[in-house]
C-alpha cells in the first residue's frame, strides 16, 4: 500500500475530526454526563517526503507520519488508548497484510506538558456553584455548567489538579464557538465579556474565602 493511502485508512476508521467517537465502536470508554460529545480527537499533521522536493523530516519517500490528538473523558488512560489503537491498527492489518505501520503514544514531543489526563469537577463542588451563581448575577442570564462549546475539558488545570489535588475548573470569557476554526489568528473577546468574568470571579472568591 501507498504509505498516504495507509494513513488514509487509519483516518477513515478513526473517523472524522472534532466529532464524538461513537460508544461501542474501535474506542472503549465510559460516556461522562458532564462532557457530553466526548471523546473526540482531531488529526493534526501529516508528512510524506518525496524525491522531487526538499526532504522537510529526514524521513525516506517510504514513509508517511500522522500525528492526531484526543480528548478523553475521565476513566481513559495513555494505556487504553494504546491498546485501542493497537487493535483498530491490527484489524487493517489482517484486511491489507501489506499495511506496515509503528505507534508511538504520547506522540514523539509530547510526552511532558501536552499528555494531560481528562478532569474533573463536580457540578455540585462549592466552586462549581459559586462561579455559576456569579456568572448569573454579573450577566442576568442563567449560567450554564459543562463542556458544551468546548474542545475538551483540557488545559493548564489539568496539571494542578491531577499533580497537586487542587479542585479545579475552567471559567473564563469569551466564546470559541464564534470561529471557523480553532486555534484561530484572531482570538479575541468582547470588553463587556471580560467584566462579566470579573465579576464571577469576584462574587465567587468572597463566597469562597470570605
Amino acid at each position: 500500500m501507498n504509505p498516504i493511502e495507509q494513513q488514509s485508512e487509519i483516518v477513515r476508521r478513526i473517523g472524522p475530526s472534532l466529532k464524538p467517537i461513537p460508544h461501542g465502536g474501535w474506542m472503549t470508554f465510559k460516556s461522562h454526563p458532564e462532557l457530553p460529545g466526548f471523546p473526540t480527537h482531531t488529526f493534526d499533521v501529516i508528512h510524506k517526503e518525496h524525491y522531487y522536493f526538499k526532504n522537510c523530516t529526514g524521513r525516506s519517500s517510504r514513509e508517511c507520519e500522522l500525528t492526531l490528538q484526543f480528548r478523553t473523558v475521565p476513566g481513559q488512560t495513555t494505556a487504553s488508548i494504546e491498546k485501542d489503537l493497537t487493535r483498530l491498527l491490527a484489524a487493517i492489518k489482517r484486511e491489507h497484510p501489506g499495511f506496515n505501520c509503528t505507534l508511538e503514544i504520547p506522540a514523539r514531543g509530547t510526552e511532558s506538558g501536552w499528555n494531560q489526563a481528562p478532569m474533573e469537577c463536580p457540578s455540585g463542588h462549592a466552586l462549581v456553584r459559586a462561579l455559576a451563581e456569579g456568572q448569573t448575577i454579573a450577566s442576568g442570564e442563567q449560567s450554564y455548567v459543562g463542556a458544551y462549546g468546548r474542545l475538551g475539558n483540557v488545559g493548564d488545570g489539568n496539571i494542578i489538579q491531577e499533580k497537586l489535588g487542587i479542585p479545579t475548573v475552567q471559567y473564563g470569557p469569551g466564546d470559541i464557538r464564534i470561529y471557523k476554526e480553532w486555534p484561530t489568528p484572531d482570538e479575541r473577546v468582547l470588553l463587556a465579556d471580560l467584566v462579566t468574568a470579573a465579576k464571577a470571579v469576584a462574587h465567587a472568591t468572597v463566597c469562597l474565602c470570605g
